[in-house]
């Protein structure tokens, strides 16, 4: 039978009783985490280049392609992201039988925070129906105009309330979500009611260097363009392709 778990804390030390129980502990079985650090969220890096943000969207479109075809994954919540330097200059996704070349430009992304995912791990489903609608006006401590909280509405729209089932068409839902606030610019070319990420509000304040209105226009109609009418982001990541022919793009190729 193994012990409890003793706790020694710094308050300890003035603990009369404290060598005795550090003795105690010595045969204690102790538990030891490895975590790596996962990089630094996407709200604090500042897109310089179209290139840059041409391979955030499409990392985390493929990624998302990925899970769905692998287990039926809608991620649901999906408006913070990690990003880290890689010195892999090539990024290898595999979807639908066909394995996708993207040119990272030294960035990878990382998806998290999957609380409120829903995948199928063999005949079990996975999912959370603990919701609670979130928006503007029901969080009037958030940030006007801020609009993954018009997300949630929209999901349950295609859910229809069955959170257990299997409805890809939410993933595109963040995908278009991450465009607009990396870009500026909405689905109908105007520009985004939303703020933006945090380093997109200082670049703005402090004039530091970021992509333009007119590339991030001009981005922004191409993604969307690609992105209209998919139902999952499988198709959205072929509908690129495509475009990226037709555009003469060479961010990402079919190996």
């Amino acid at each position: 039978m193994v012990s409890p778990y003793l706790r020694v804390s710094e308050e300890d030390k003035n603990d009369p009783d404290d060598g005795k129980k550090e003795k105690q502990e010595e045969d204690v079985p102790k538990l030891l985490l490895l975590l790596s650090k996962g990089g630094s969220e996407l709200e604090n890096f500042m897109v310089k280049t179209k290139d840059e943000l041409i391979t955030i969207v499409i990392q985390v479109a493929a990624t998302m392609a990925m899970g769905e075809e692998m287990l039926e994954l809608e991620h649901r919540d999906a408006h913070v992201f990690l990003v880290e330097e890689t010195k892999e200059e090539e990024l290898g996704f595999f979807i639908r039988g066909k394995k996708f070349i993207v040119k990272s430009n030294n960035i990878l992304i990382k998806l998290i925070d999957f609380g409120k995912s829903r995948l199928q791990n063999g005949n079990e489903v996975l999912f959370c129906d603990d919701w609670e609608l979130e928006s503007n006006e029901s969080n009037p401590t958030e940030g006007r105009g801020e609009l993954h909280y018009q997300i949630y509405p929209r999901m349950n729209e295609i859910i229809g309330g069955n959170w257990k089932g299997y409805y890809p068409a939410t993933n595109i839902l963040w995908i278009r979500y991450l465009i607009e606030i990396l870009s500026g610019f909405d689905s109908s070319g105007l520009a985004s009611e939303d703020p933006g990420t945090q380093a997109f509000q200082e670049a703005k304040r402090s004039k530091k260097k970021q992509i333009t209105p007119k590339i991030g226009e001009e981005v922004a109609k191409k993604f969307f363009d690609a992105i209209k009418n998919c139902k999952a982001a499988g198709e959205f990541v072929f509908n690129y392709m495509i475009y990226c022919d037709n555009w003469e793009m060479d961010s990402i190729t079919i190996n």
